[in-house]
């Protein structure tokens, strides 16, 4: 689950109020098929995602946002909502076999040979449990190995605040015409009269009329959103700084945030890791010019972090982004 905050970014928390929500209807199959949607679950939950391959029109972007406002949208009925625009045309202009051989996206192997590595170590902190030292360029290594490369800048938002963000992030990957993003949707309390295994979506609102009066909840006024917006290939430092810029430029995204690996994420490295890593791979650097969205003054530490010297000779990518 990619919700975890603060990660070492601009947090500031949220003050609890009591608020009440407009609720949109919960996805169904029915409007899936119709409005060319995909439906799908996982360990977070259910997922409604958009594919626009062949590039959308301002209208159709609109309809999405009006559709599915992230604040509106509750978790109840599904956890992300997300667009895909498919893989950079870097990606795309690799031969068939490099392009495999480099996305092979063995998480399996990946975890193994970290358990590996990690196990038979000196004993952390007095706890018993013995670890490695494990390095960031180490997981690099092994990301590169396995083909495990894809990754994602992760901004934290207020529920007040998600939609128009959201809504600017989703322009920015239609328009570049490449990428993938996704929005976490609406944090409800699961109140002790409620069943803590929720119906399926279908059981749930199985038609358009019923789905009107489907009830999303209490928000949780604790929570916050998160928008990731993914690479294909973290080494790919052009890529990885441009998207940072980018999201300045086009989205305002002016405030420290952080960028994960998926990598990290099939791992287990969250904050508060037994291993003592950083949970974002790199940073951003404070002073940004918000004319260019670049590094300006003293030497920025920039989407890199300041704390990597591993450097890839040329492109890889991954056309799977970790959940």
């Amino acid at each position: 689950m990619d919700i975890e905050y603060p990660m070492d970014v601009d947090t500031p928390q949220p003050t609890p109020m009591s608020v009440v929500v407009s609720w949109v209807p919960p996805p169904s199959t029915t409007e899936a098929e119709a409005e060319s949607y995909e439906l799908y679950t996982d360990s977070d939950g259910l997922w409604v995602r958009y594919h626009w391959e062949h590039g959308a029109s301002n209208t159709c972007v609109e309809s999405f946002h009006m559709r599915w406002p992230p604040s509106r949208t509750s978790d109840r009925d599904c956890a992300w909502i997300s667009v895909h625009r498919g893989l950079s045309p870097m990606s795309m202009a690799l031969p068939e076999d490099e392009f495999k051989a480099k996305f092979k996206g063995d998480v399996e192997g990946l975890k193994a040979e970290f358990k590996a590595i990690t196990a038979g170590g000196e004993d952390v902190e007095g706890t018993g449990e013995e670890e490695r030292k494990v390095t960031p360029e180490m997981i690099d290594a092994l990301a590169v190995k396995y083909g495990v490369l894809d990754g994602k800048w992760m901004i934290h938002t207020e529920p007040e605040n998600v939609d128009q963000l959201w809504k600017k992030v989703v322009r920015i990957v239609s328009e570049r015409g490449y990428g993938q993003a996704k929005v976490s949707t609406r944090k409800v309390l699961v109140l002790e009269s409620e069943s803590e295994s929720q119906p399926h979506f279908d059981d749930l609102c199985p038609n358009d009329t019923k789905a009107a009066a489907c009830n999303g909840g209490t928000p949780d006024p604790q929570e916050r959103h998160v928008i990731c917006v993914y690479v294909d290939d973290y080494t790919n430092k052009r890529e990885v700084d441009e998207l940072r810029r980018v999201l300045r430029l086009g989205a305002g995204v002016f405030w420290k945030i952080g960028f994960k690996t998926g990598a990290y994420t099939h791992l287990g490295i969250y904050k508060g890791n037994k291993l003592r890593l950083r949970p974002s791979r790199y940073h951003d650097g404070d002073n940004i010019d918000k004319a260019t969205g670049r590094g300006i003054g003293r030497k920025s530490r920039g989407s890199w972090g300041g704390h990597s010297t591993f450097r890839p000779r040329g492109p890889v990518a991954l056309p799977l982004m970790a959940e």
